[in-house]
């Protein structure tokens, strides 16, 4: 598997629109699925589906939340609102403060969501071809 393809695909593109706002169905899920090679996030339950019926491989990294995962988003997230990146479909990082007052904050969806994989991926397990845990 390599680490970049020319048909990556980052699912937060596919689930969010301008002003971040969920659209209400995955755009080319089927289509990037359909490919003949492909890499791509497993996050969003909407796609899980359509890409386990075509998912040759499945590598979940559990790693360390607290240690690994959290201060590596919150490294991102700071990055990115500082330097006002544009990430994919226009959309911005908001301000850091947005964790006190945004119930969507990327940095308390985290924290909220950090042991759901744990529960989830291994229902998918006989579903796929091959599929790697690691943590």
């Amino acid at each position: 598997m390599s680490a970049s393809t020319s048909s990556d695909v980052v699912s937060v593109a596919l689930s969010h629109g301008p002003g971040w706002v969920p659209r209400p169905s995955f755009l080319d899920v089927r289509r990037l699925a359909g490919s003949d090679t492909w890499v791509t996030e497993w996050q969003y339950s909407a796609a899980r589906p359509i890409l386990a019926a075509r998912a040759d491989l499945l590598v979940w990294l559990d790693l360390p939340f607290w240690t690994v995962t959290f201060p590596r988003v919150l490294r991102r997230t700071r990055q990115r609102s500082r330097g006002r990146e544009v990430l994919w479909n226009g959309n911005v990082e908001p301000p850091l403060w947005g964790v006190l007052i945004d119930r969507d904050d990327i940095l308390r969806w985290a924290v909220s969501t950090r042991h759901k994989y744990r529960e989830s991926v291994p229902l998918w397990r006989g579903s796929i071809r091959r599929c790697r845990c690691y943590g």
